[in-house]
Formats: structure tokens, sequence, C-alpha cells
């Protein structure tokens, strides 16, 4: 759920293509970021697999928003974007009273990533209790 924390306390999360162009200090500064989420919440590091998994769900993520979301066409994203993953066809976040793809309204957001955030911290304390 942290994974890309930084976007958050950032306020943004540009696109792939775009983070080169952003230059140095912005990268720095998102990896800075990150690897405090990560301390903050002793997150454990990625094995290569684990990163692997995480890079193909940010591609096939940023694939069916692009086209839900945005409305680009699948020649675009891959000609303007390098996106070459394709998107998926059903919104896998349906919410009720919500259009499919129709992103969730700020507030609504964040309460459901921080419950879920609760929940998770618990239960990882609860497992560290039962350690021997």
């Amino acid at each position: 759920m942290l994974h890309d924390a930084s976007e958050g306390l950032l306020g943004w999360d540009p696109i792939g293509p775009l983070k080169p162009h952003l230059g140095e200090p912005f990268l720095r500064l998102e990896h800075r970021l990150q690897a405090l989420v990560g301390e903050r919440y002793a997150l454990p590091s990625w094995d290569a697999a684990a990163h692997r998994r995480h890079k193909a769900a940010d591609r096939l993520a940023a694939a069916s928003e692009a086209r839900h979301v945005v409305g680009w066409s699948r020649d675009d994203m891959r000609d303007a974007l390098g996106i070459v993953c394709e998107p998926l066809d059903d919104d896998p976040l349906p919410m009720v009273g919500l259009e499919p793809w129709e992103p969730w309204p700020p507030r609504l957001a964040e309460s459901i990533f921080l419950h879920r955030l609760v929940c998770l911290q618990a239960t990882a304390e609860l497992h560290e209790r039962d350690k021997p």
C-alpha cells in the first residue's frame, strides 16, 4: 500500500514518461521521501521478483488510467507515452455511486486508505507479538 507513498507526500503522481524531464532534484526528492516512508513503517526491502511485480502492476495501472480515465487511444498511449501494456477492460475497484473508472473523491480515497493501513498495521503487530 505504501509503495508509492512519496506521490501522496508530493501531492501528485507524474506519469513515468514525464519523470525524466522533471530532473535529478525531483527524482532525488521522490526517492528520499520513499525511503523515509519505508523507514517510518519498517517496510522490508524488495527482492528482484517483488520489484518486477510492482513495476508490472504500475504499468497496468498507468495503461488502464490513461485509457479509461484520461481517454487516450491505444495508439496515443504507445506513441506519446510509451505504454505498450494492454489496459484492463473492467474497473478493478468499482465504487457504488460512481461510474466505472471514475476517480474517487479525495476524502473517500483517504478514508479507505487510512482504514486499510490501520488494519494492516494491527495485523503486523499481532504477527510480531506471536514471534518466538
